[in-house]
């Protein structure tokens, strides 16, 4: 077993950034500033 495998067991899914609650937040986001770009549009 590599030095790198040793020290490193495994990645963890919970270590993903784009878990199922974040697409929910990024979702919000994308929404709230698609929203605030065509109110500044007007």
């Amino acid at each position: 077993m590599s030095e790198a495998a040793a020290a490193h067991p495994g990645v963890e899914p919970a270590e993903s950034p784009l878990t199922p609650d974040s697409w929910g937040k990024l979702g919000m986001w994308n929404f709230l500033a698609g929203d605030a770009m065509s109110l500044a549009s007007i």
